[in-house]
């Protein structure tokens, strides 16, 4: 069958663009599916994560990142057009909306005769007053809802009739060999406000003063990026927090590091903890409302941290630096915990949904 994956920006380090690209990386060469991947945003080159084994990888060539008001909302027109112009050039079978924005403006191209699932990867537990409107409206016109854990699940069902939990799958397989003696610890992700790297990089400046030979590299690109640079720079921390673009070997990364740390306000089912797990890294992370709760095991495979709490993530986040004895054993849990989330057992669950809905009872 032909599968179109739809994103808000493949040329930027997010989670979503990287399920996106491992999820159509299973379809093609595990099951035999041709497999498509559709940007909004301009695609810069080299994407991050380029596939050569994709149908086809192309944008709409638009500029999401605007600040002026009139303009977000032009650009939001502009998307929806240009995704109802671009579905009518091939005859896709299902087209899925990876992430809020394209799975709201995928819902409301209603004339399509394409099947239209939405994979919601924010929270629907904690999530802004507009977001929360933009779902009401849009979501029961897709054919089916994703969530990515059953504390969504009430929410979701007063959206959409039709609704499934399928977790993420880490992007790479397990393998267990970071070096717990590295004194590096890594972020990953969009640096947007919801990700908060503003308070990892305040909670790292109390936890270095006790481990001055520490580092705190975040892999990212986003509109905070000026601010951060701006903060690492006020604290005096320029040669110990880096910011670098995002890579396509982010699995060396990991393995380079030996603490990942998460400060979002909000998630769905962190990617970057899935695959930092799986690679057998311990994690500090908010237990914010979804997510890091479902994938971590407290004091077994990493820490949870009360959300917003900066001086306890740093205490925490110190504590796991000065103990490497404790960073293996979180790593030696966390790899065996992973085997929940494998490749094999969320492609299963992908395949079935696809085949059932082409079958029509879902529909």
């Amino acid at each position: 069958m032909k599968i179109l994956f739809v994103v808000t920006d493949f040329g930027v380090f997010g989670g979503g663009e990287r399920v996106a690209a491992n999820l159509a990386r299973a379809l093609q060469q595990d099951y035999g599916h041709s497999v498509g991947i559709l940007s909004f945003q301009k695609i810069t080159e080299p994407v991050p994560f380029d596939r050569e084994y994709l149908l086809m990888k192309t944008s709409l060539d638009l500029n999401l990142y605007r600040s002026n008001h009139i303009k977000k909302v032009a650009v939001k027109i502009q998307s929806l057009i240009k995704l109802k112009r671009f579905l009518k050039t091939q005859d896709w079978q299902i087209v899925l909306g990876i992430g809020t924005y394209p799975a709201t403006i995928l819902a409301l191209i209603q004339s399509s005769p394409t099947i239209r699932i939405g994979c919601e990867h924010a929270s629907l537990v904690s999530t802004p007053t507009v977001w929360r409107a933009l779902r009401r409206y849009a979501y029961p016109k897709l054919d089916h809802l994703i969530v990515l854990t059953k504390r969504s699940l009430p929410v979701a069902c007063n959206l959409n009739k039709n609704v499934s939990v399928i977790p993420n799958s880490p992007s790479m397989p397990l393998f267990g060999t970071v070096d717990v003696n590295a004194h590096r610890v890594l972020g990953v992700g969009r640096l947007d406000v919801n990700k908060s790297f503003d308070k990892l990089i305040e909670a790292f400046s109390y936890a270095v003063k006790d481990h001055p030979s520490w580092e705190l590299r975040i892999i990212g690109e986003g509109d905070q990026k000026n601010a951060l640079q701006e903060q690492i720079a006020f604290l005096g921390l320029d040669r110990a927090v880096v910011i670098q673009p995002p890579v396509s070997d982010i699995e060396n990364e990991y393995r380079k590091s030996s603490i990942c740390a998460l400060t979002s306000l909000s998630e769905g089912l962190p990617m970057v903890l899935l695959e930092a797990q799986s690679c057998g890294l311990p994690c500090v992370a908010f237990d914010c409302d979804t997510g890091p709760a479902e994938i971590i095991q407290h004091e077994k495979t990493g820490i949870l941290v009360t959300p917003g709490d900066v001086t306890e993530f740093g205490k925490r986040l110190s504590e796991l630096m000065g103990n490497v004895s404790l960073r293996a054993r979180f790593s030696t849990a966390a790899i065996k915990s992973s085997e929940t989330y494998s490749e094999k057992v969320i492609c299963e669950k992908w395949q079935q949904l696809f085949s059932d809905m082409l079958n029509g009872p879902l529909k």
